[in-house]
């Protein structure tokens, strides 16, 4: 039995299906522990999840990162950080991949972003390397107000420093 299936989607080829992360993440006990934590609450809450090799980051219809939802979702009390955004921007044009694909919320006509904002603009602001992993839950199913609570809920969970900080921002952080 398969265990995803290949589809296209106006961001290009996705797969789907039951437990994406763990069919789409080898080994992912061993990745960054908030993509398990996202992980079971996207089957804890029967979420559609699709996981993309190859997303063009670049053109990709990111929400603007001044947007009130995405400034919440980068719950950090500076919000994006822009020379981390070069720093990383730099580092993929230089060759370097994104090992860890960010998290995506689609709601309306934007992407937001809720794990890995730095990693994500800094894709997009990439000349040559603006290709890479990419997870997108999409809720057209629901209301505005459930789909920014699924986003602020993964945020919460991914919001760290770095991979090794593992102090992250509670929903009391995100509604500051």
């Amino acid at each position: 039995k398969t265990l995803f299936e290949t589809t296209k989607t106006k961001f290009g080829t996705a797969h789907v299906g039951e437990k994406i992360f763990e069919t789409t993440f080898a080994g992912i006990n061993s990745v960054d522990p908030c993509y398990r934590e996202i992980s079971d609450f996207v089957d804890e809450h029967n979420l559609e999840a699709e996981f993309y090799n190859q997303f063009n980051y670049k053109t990709a219809p990111f929400a603007p990162p001044s947007s009130n939802l995405q400034k919440k979702a980068q719950s950090r009390r500076n919000g994006l950080n822009e020379e981390k955004r070069k720093n990383y921007t730099t580092r993929f044009d230089e060759g370097e991949t994104l090992d860890y694909a960010c998290v995506m919320v689609e709601i309306g006509q934007f992407l937001y972003i809720g794990v890995g904002n730095h990693r994500g603009y800094g894709k997009k602001e990439c000349e040559n390397n603006y290709f890479g992993k990419a997870i997108i839950i999409r809720q057209n199913n629901t209301s505005d107000e459930i789909q920014h609570n699924i986003l602020l809920k993964i945020a919460s969970m991914g919001n760290t420093e770095t991979k090794q900080d593992k102090d992250t921002d509670s929903m009391e952080d995100l509604a500051k």
